[in-house]
């Protein structure tokens, strides 16, 4: 239960308006987490009486600015005292979401160990010690979609049938989750992400979803002000700097995110999307160059260097011939496109559009190229057709991106 404590105080304090929590194990991860300031506590049982002080330092300076306590009285639980502790630091912190300590023990024990089987079996045990934590019932979502998707249907509706009861914060999280996961529209994983804002404008989480939607949107504008605002708050999520680079090749500004990714172009999740604003900015040698260092960054189990050769070769060279890569379940689209059956490839990205919330920008410009196939002009200038990061897991993403490029003239 060591974790209690911070867990319980961080997802107290996450309605804050002038405070963004987050656990650091030590000093180090407070400086590597560019915190401001640092809360420490020391909770004592006095007499059966639990006793909480704290100490608020300054992160630079090492000053003590605030030093408080807050006890229970006798019978009282941790979460108690560390709810009436949280309120003393900023009056506008929450209640955490559940009062039951088997609950909470569960769930810290989930959140402490790495075993992603055996988080999902002490979350479930917490959600079991209570329904309508809200809190547990979202990561143990998150956790099934990892380890146990094929249960996912059953506990959506199952935390679902208790959404009314979570507390505000989670029951606002547990609608951005399920837009997710179902494959919303954008426009309602949008909504859904600025519901969180307005009890938790420092919601991380929410800020990227927001800032992402507003990218594919055609925001920009929006979409770099909601990222840059997640990055302040967690500059060290590699992860924000690549949706903020993916939004602004999204956005035609190839220099930007370029500048954005340079200092991660050592991280393998970076590189494809440095090649890629390299090449569309016109530098095509240096995508070269860039996309080959690749090769040597990915993992093992990555599909084989001379895949991701003649993929690269593909989408530098503009080519309009599939590799004969193993099939996927985009190749029917693709086989109907490059057949010319343009009626049935239209179908079919529309389709795919509509199960992934128009968030997947293949089947944007595959649409449009076949509702032009189509002769139907007017109905693709519709479409809004974005630059994109390839896809490499799908072996015939350089048509996708080829006509893309055509429709854009880049």
């Amino acid at each position: 239960m060591r974790l209690a404590l911070p867990l319980v105080l961080q997802e107290d304090l996450a309605t804050s308006r002038d405070t963004a929590p987050f656990f650091a194990s030590d000093g180090s991860g407070a400086y590597e987490g560019r915190a401001t300031e640092m809360l420490r506590t020391v909770l004592e049982n006095r007499s059966g009486r639990l006793q909480l002080a704290a100490t608020i330092t300054d992160a630079q300076t090492q000053k003590n600015e605030r030093v408080m306590d807050a006890g229970a009285d006798s019978g009282a639980d941790v979460i108690v005292v560390a709810n009436r502790l949280a309120k003393g630091i900023d009056p506008r912190a929450s209640d955490f979401p559940t009062k039951n300590l088997q609950a909470l023990k569960s769930f810290t024990l989930g959140a402490a160990t790495q075993d992603l089987s055996q988080r999902l079996r002490l979350l479930n045990e917490a959600v079991g010690a209570d329904n309508n934590f809200g809190l547990a019932q979202i990561a143990l979502i998150e956790t099934a979609a990892q380890v146990a998707p094929q249960d996912l249907p059953a506990l959506v509706a199952a935390g679902t049938a208790h959404h009314d009861q979570f507390a505000p914060l989670e029951r606002a999280r547990w609608n951005t989750l399920v837009a997710r996961y179902s494959h919303a529209s954008l426009p309602r994983q949008a909504d859904a992400a600025a519901a969180v804002l307005k009890i938790a404008p420092n919601n991380v989480e929410a800020l990227g979803t927001l800032g992402v939607s507003r990218f594919l949107q055609g925001n920009s504008a929006e979409g770099e002000r909601f990222l840059r605002q997640a990055i302040a708050l967690s500059p060290a999520n590699a992860n924000l700097q690549l949706q903020l680079a993916n939004g602004f090749i999204e956005s035609k500004k190839f220099n930007d995110a370029i500048t954005v990714l340079k200092p991660l172009s050592n991280s393998a999740a970076a590189v494809p999307a440095l090649a890629t604003a390299n090449l569309l900015q016109g530098n095509t040698k240096e995508a070269s160059t860039i996309f080959q260092n690749l090769i040597g960054l990915l993992p093992a189990d990555r599909p084989p260097a001379n895949f991701l050769r003649s993929q690269w070769e593909a989408i530098s060279a503009r080519s309009a011939q599939p590799l004969h890569m193993p099939a996927t379940p985009l190749t029917p689209g693709y086989s109907a496109f490059l057949g010319g059956r343009f009626e049935e490839a239209a179908q079919f990205w529309r389709k795919v559009i509509q199960q992934t919330g128009d968030t997947d920008l293949r089947a944007r410009a595959m649409l449009a190229a076949s509702l032009n196939g189509m002769g139907r002009t007017a109905d693709a200038s519709g479409i809004l057709v974005m630059p994109f990061v390839p896809d490499f897991s799908d072996g015939d993403v350089a048509i996708a991106f080829n006509q893309m490029r055509q429709i854009l003239r880049l």
